[in-house]
């Protein structure tokens, strides 16, 4: 049997700050050059997920990466495709529906000074992709 995994261990083996933050740990630690490196750990240790907070915030390290990614043009976009399809294959898991259900509306928060849309644009791919997955069964399996 594979040993779950925690997020101390996870931040020790991904070289991760752990401790001085317990909220939004996966944003404070994300890192634009290194989602490949997130993604394919994230890949690796998804099965041994052992409570929410775990997965919670291993996937905010790669959504919040993927979105530095997007915004500034730091690294390869296949990075954040891989980054977004990770994500959605544990879509039918409760830390990652909540996690969805914030990122993908995100960019659709008004706060006066500053165009989320820009900040965010993870989130409308994450919407395009979640529809496009979807597509196919409300379709009768046609994709049509």
């Amino acid at each position: 049997m594979t040993p779950l995994l925690s997020l101390q261990q996870a931040a020790q083996e991904l070289n991760l700050p752990y401790g001085y933050v317990e909220q939004d740990w996966g944003i404070t630690n994300a890192d634009a050059t290194r989602l490949g490196v997130f993604v394919a750990y994230y890949v690796r240790h998804r099965r041994v997920f052992p409570d929410w907070n775990v997965e919670f915030s291993l996937g905010e390290l790669l959504l919040e990466s993927a979105n530095d990614v997007l915004r500034d043009g730091t690294g390869p976009l296949h990075d954040v495709e891989a980054a977004v399809q990770a994500i959605l294959s544990q879509q039918g898991e409760a830390p990652t529906q909540a996690l969805l259900d914030y990122w993908v509306n995100l960019d659709r928060i008004d706060d006066g000074d500053q165009d989320a849309s820009a900040w965010y644009p993870v989130a409308a791919l994450l919407r395009t992709r979640k529809a496009h997955l979807s597509a196919p069964a409300e379709c009768g399996g046609t994709g049509l």
